[in-house]
């Protein structure tokens, strides 16, 4: 933070003395005084270090409970790109590497050498901190991949949640619009029937369907039309099959009896 007072400095230099310390009472003193919680030092040693970094490095682990609770920034660089975690871990501090790890702390922060907190505990050659990093890693790949599959499985529930066109074999499917809304019909050569769905959009919800047997729908047009794409498509069942004798036969007008040059029935069963 730029542009602080004399007074704010001297706050922010006390606060940084307080963490060194592990001082939690005279931590939130200062703070709640004004201090700045992301103050920096500016020491040609340790330039740059937060409090946060100055509670790591010497394991003051309630102060940086304290920090962080408080809003601390878990993964401050110094002027040597070394975060808190890489602090601790360089000071052989595994208390507080797994107290940083617990709250997020990033371990693949590298040091202004290349080296990230693993590879730091091995060329350390601290067996615990080494341990601690592994199983963390593992860890977070297993949580990681829970999470994963926990996606997964939402997704497909969703999927089987949504509305679906009926899957049929023999069928073509036809879209025509309707207003505002989609119009699909699927007709079902191996059932006989056509399958109509109103939709708002074309994958969208079903808002109403009818069924109806070839032989009810009175234009064949539309089956013929349709039958002709499923012949295209390789579709095995054959045309006489569909459109037989009967369900092309027209629908013939019942005979007027009444009609010149055809005599009235005889009344009273007379001979």
């Amino acid at each position: 933070m730029t542009n602080r007072s004399p007074e704010e400095k001297k706050l922010d230099k006390l606060l940084l003395k307080a963490a060194a310390a592990g001082d939690v009472a005279q931590i939130e003193k200062l703070l709640d005084e004004g201090a700045y919680i992301e103050t920096r030092t500016n020491s040609l040693i340790g330039m740059g270090r937060t409090p946060l970094h100055k509670a790591s490095v010497k394991g003051h682990e309630k102060a940086v409970e304290f920090l962080l609770l408080k809003g601390a920034k878990i993964d401050p660089e110094s002027e040597l790109y070394k975060t808190p975690l890489l602090e601790a871990v360089e000071n052989k501090k595994a208390s507080m590497v797994k107290l940083l790890l617990k709250h997020g702390a990033n371990t693949q922060a590298r040091n202004y050498e290349g080296r990230n907190a693993l590879s730091l505990a091995m060329f350390n050659r601290t067996a615990e901190i080494v341990d601690i990093l592994r199983r963390h890693e593992d860890e977070k790949t297993l949580k990681e991949s829970l999470a994963r599959r926990r996606a997964q499985a939402e997704l497909r529930a969703r999927k089987l949640a949504e509305p679906k066109t009926p899957e049929m074999p023999d069928t073509v499917t036809v879209f025509h619009k309707l207003g505002d809304r989609v119009l699909q019909e699927i007709f079902n050569f191996a059932g006989r029937e056509r399958i109509t769905l109103i939709r708002k959009e074309k994958d969208g919800p079903i808002e109403g369907m009818v069924r109806q047997n070839f032989s009810e729908i009175d234009d064949k047009t539309c089956i013929r039309a349709a039958f002709a794409q499923y012949a295209q498509n390789g579709g095995k069942i054959p045309e006489e099959e569909i459109f037989t004798q009967a369900l092309d036969k027209p629908v013939l007008e019942k005979p007027n009896l009444d009609r010149p040059g055809i005599p009235p029935a005889p009344k009273g069963g007379g001979k």
